[in-house]
């Protein structure tokens, strides 16, 4: 299969419109960009048409009472891809550039729940776990943006040891989602600026900055910070699309 290779939109043969979008100067990212955005309603307009086709399927597969759960995982599996196109449009569309999937410190995740599940752990003696947040994957404009690790609340109980001692062992719940932070506490406030207006079209799955990492792979805390955001494919593939929302150098790191 041929798939084109240009800044403007051409078709395969097969119909699919798949491209490999090519930007070798700034000038060029415009154009990319709106390729994209009428790349995203041909593929929109075309998982409809398949999403149609299952569902008449699953209706007559019903009527004469034949075996329904595949195609229903099918419809289903076809529903979620309509949002994730949709997303990736309107991030395009307001301006964000994708990126490649950096090693990204997640600081926000959007979800539509008014508590976390009631996830409990039992962690030893030692330190306080962590119960991450998963985001909900929800179409544009929808939810809310939390911390990645729920609020816990911690309690005890006595258990009876093998030997007939007891020990008191920690309990903690996962009690209330957390107010996001910024991780970086030296940054420019543009690149807060950014970060928010972001947050606020709701969008992406998740936001996080890039890892800084210096020679020998170590973790900086300073430094220059991209702020990225993320989408999730909805077929469970591992695989994510990112994009570019700010980014902030300090000559002085250099």
């Amino acid at each position: 299969m041929q798939v084109e290779t240009a800044l403007a939109v051409a078709a395969e043969a097969d119909g699919h419109g798949n491209m490999e979008l090519v930007a070798l100067s700034p000038s060029d990212l415009l154009a990319a960009q709106t390729n994209l955005v009428n790349w995203c309603d041909g593929k929109v307009k075309s998982i409809r048409a398949e999403l149609a086709d299952l569902r008449a399927n699953l209706r007559i597969a019903k009527e004469n009472k034949w075996r329904t759960a595949t195609l229903q995982s099918a419809v289903n599996r076809t529903e979620k891809r309509i949002p994730f196109y949709e997303k990736i449009k309107a991030a395009v569309a307001a301006g964000y550039l994708i990126v490649p999937n950096f090693p990204v410190d997640i600081f926000a995740v959007r979800v539509s729940r008014d508590a976390p599940k009631r996830t409990s752990i039992e962690p030893g003696n030692w330190g306080t776990p962590r119960i991450a947040v998963q985001p909900e994957e929800l179409p544009v404009g929808e939810g809310r943006y939390v911390a990645p690790n729920a609020s816990l609340e911690e309690t005890s109980y006595e258990r009876t040891k093998k030997d007939g001692g007891s020990e008191v062992v920690r309990r903690f719940e996962a009690d209330s989602f957390a107010e996001i932070g910024f991780p970086v506490q030296a940054v420019k406030p543009v690149v807060l600026d950014a970060t928010q207006r972001a947050l606020a079209l709701k969008i992406f799955d998740s936001v996080g900055v890039v890892n800084n990492q210096g020679a020998g792979g170590w973790v900086q805390r300073r430094g220059d910070p991209i702020v990225v955001g993320r989408l999730i494919d909805p077929r469970k593939n591992g695989r994510l699309v990112t994009f570019f929302i700010a980014w902030w150098l300090n000559t002085e790191d250099l």
